[in-house]
This record gives C-alpha cells, sequence and structure tokens, in this order.
C-alpha cells in the first residue's frame, strides 16, 4: 500500500457535486463552458483524477458567510458494479459495499467487496442485489482502513461576515489567507468559477473555471490567470481544497494476469487468497477539506 498526501479535488466529481454547488441552478440549458489549468507542473492530485479509479472520500464543506462551521457529506466515484470477461466467455462479477466514517480526526473506511464466476451473457444485468446476496453463490470479505482526516479550511482573508456577504476584489495582488498546513507536502487547489452573472449586465450564458495549485503555507497572491475570462463586475465563486488519499494498489497480480487463467483457477486463486480480489479492481479513499466564498470581480478602477 502506498500512502501519499494527496489533493483531494475532482472539478467534476468533488467541488460540482458538493451541497454547495453553485452549478445546480434547476436548468437544462447547455451553456459554453470554458476550464483553464494553469498549474502546470507535476500533481498527486493529477495523477489520481487521471486515473479513473473507484473512489471512496468523506469530506468537511464550508461555504462563508453562512456555513463556517462546516458539515460532513461522502462523494463515491465509479464504484459501479463491474464484469470481467474471462477465456471461456464467463464473467467474474465484482460489487462493492462500503461504509464511510469521519469524526474529525481519523477517517475509516469499511469495504466488503463480494465476487462470483457466472456464466451468464456478458451483457446481462447483474443481479447482486437481488438474487446473490441471499443465494450465498458470492464469496464476500471485508477490509478496513484509516486515515488522518483532513484539516478543516477557515479562510481569515479576504474577510466574509454576514455584514459583507459579497465583497468588491481586485483581480491583481490579490491576498487569500487560511489557516496553513505544513504537513500538506502537495498544496491547496484553488478554483474560480463564474457562472454567467454580473452586478450591471444580463447574465451570460457560460461557466468559466479556472484551477491552480498552491503550497498550503496559509498565505497567497492568487495568479492573475485565475481571473481569466471574467469580466469586470463578475459574480465568482472561490474554493480552496485540500486532502488525504490511500492509494491501494499493493500487489503484482493484473488483469492481465487474470485472464491466462481458467475460471476454476480464479476461483481457487481468490478463495485461498481473498486479499487479491483487491488488486482486481483498485481504489481509492480518502478524506477531504473544502471551503468557499463569493464576491463581486473588480479588473477596472
Amino acid at each position: 500500500m502506498k500512502t501519499k498526501l494527496f489533493i483531494v479535488l475532482s472539478l467534476i466529481g468533488l467541488v460540482a457535486c458538493s451541497p454547495n454547488d453553485p452549478n445546480k441552478n434547476g436548468s437544462n440549458t447547455q451553456r459554453d463552458s470554458k476550464l483553464n489549468i494553469i498549474y502546470k507542473g507535476e500533481s498527486s492530485y493529477i495523477d489520481w483524477y487521471f486515473s479513473g479509479k473507484e473512489s471512496f472520500i468523506s469530506s468537511i464543506s464550508r461555504k462563508y458567510p453562512e456555513d463556517t462551521i462546516g458539515h460532513q457529506y461522502d462523494r463515491v466515484l465509479r464504484a459501479e458494479d463491474n464484469a470481467i470477461t474471462l477465456k471461456d466467455n464467463s464473467q467474474l462479477q465484482i460489487h462493492d459495499d462500503y461504509q464511510l466514517k469521519n469524526d474529525g480526526k481519523s477517517t475509516e473506511l469499511q469495504l466488503t467487496r463480494s465476487w462470483r464466476l457466472t456464466n451468464e451473457e456478458q451483457n446481462s444485468p447483474l443481479q447482486i442485489r437481488s438474487k446473490a446476496m441471499s443465494s450465498g453463490d458470492y464469496h464476500t470479505s471485508s477490509f478496513t482502513y484509516s486515515i488522518q482526516s483532513a484539516t478543516p479550511i477557515s479562510i481569515i482573508r479576504p474577510v466574509i461576515d454576514n455584514c459583507n456577504p459579497l465583497p468588491l476584489c481586485y483581480y491583481d495582488n490579490f491576498i487569500i489567507e487560511w489557516n496553513g498546513d505544513a504537513n500538506n507536502q502537495n498544496g491547496i487547489v484553488v478554483i474560480t468559477e463564474w457562472n454567467g452573472v454580473t452586478i450591471s449586465q444580463p447574465p451570460h450564458d457560460i461557466s468559466v473555471a479556472n484551477v491552480d495549485i498552491i503550497e498550503d503555507n496559509g498565505l497567497a497572491v492568487l495568479n492573475t490567470d485565475l481571473f481569466k475570462d471574467m469580466p469586470d463586475e463578475a459574480l465568482v465563486n472561490l474554493w480552496l481544497i485540500r486532502g488525504n488519499l490511500i492509494d491501494i494498489d499493493e500487489g503484482n497480480l493484473t488483469l492481465k494476469d487474470l485472464l491466462n487463467f481458467y475460471p476454476k483457477e480464479i476461483e481457487e486463486l481468490l478463495t485461498d487468497n481473498p486479499e487479491l480480489i483487491l488488486q482486481l479492481q483498485p481504489f481509492m479513499f480518502g478524506s477531504g477539506a473544502i471551503s468557499s466564498l463569493s464576491f463581486f470581480l473588480v479588473k477596472k478602477l
């Protein structure tokens, strides 16, 4: 098992699906969307995001100024039932049940992975919940993992409170201050998002998101490219994200190796070595911290 300090962010999977998502406006209108990733270096977050692995993440989300205490929500990505076609066109079917617990200090994942070999047609639906669990033809194994919970992010500057919920912020020399975490060597993800709203103009049918990664030292001057394609007086949502993530990918058994075995051999191998089922469908689980605020952007003085 390789344990790393990750930036737990997926612009689509985490921020856009969080309870505070500013994009959820109930409209089905197709918008012109722009995404600009400013950070050009290597990033463990980027490696994770493009790996496409199954992920289980428990996060603390704060929205300034109305929710500075924050609340927990769980996000699971790519956890659909999986079927692997073997030599004789039989299938190895895999299903996951899980429970996430976060007490503020540690985050725990309890994962139960179930599998069976079947001769059903490749495109037939998986009958995991309605049939298999009660029939006893599934093999199940449970695994527990624990990591340190990500430190919640407190935004210190700009000052956002009930008397000043939407401040005017100049785009150049924009200073952001928060409670830094010296243990987070991979930094903080910063996202700025504009959904077409301005102070005085009619709404634009557009969504713009710019993404950067900065050191988690508690103070930074934001790159002006974070406000690219956003006009003067734009209503901007700003997000800060940090997190821990464990990559469960130990072992040498791969899908390619599996396809060299006959189903009976696979059944004996997995029955005698239950942990090998993890290697056939690697996953990640983590703890994240997300804080956000909104402001009116000033580009013209």
